[in-house]
């Protein structure tokens, strides 16, 4: 939805808001639920966990750059 939301305002701002690096989480939780998934599990397994982590600090990271960039005053 956030890649959705980026794509918009760059299309009607002229800004570049870079929404194709959203798709690294969504790989990334897609790639944890798999790993979940093969293993019959729904947490415990380290790698699954680390892709869960890595894919939720990439996506505050570009959330954050994102509202920072809608909500900065303009000159």
């Amino acid at each position: 939805m956030v890649l959705l939301i980026a794509r918009f305002y760059q299309n009607f701002s002229g800004e570049r808001t870079y929404f194709v690096f959203y798709l690294i989480p969504l790989v990334l939780f897609g790639a944890s639920a798999v790993r979940y998934a093969s293993l019959n599990q729904v947490a415990g397994d380290m790698l699954a966990d680390l892709f869960s982590g890595a894919a939720g600090i990439v996506l505050l990271y570009l959330s954050l750059l994102l509202f920072r960039l809608m909500m900065t005053g303009r000159k």
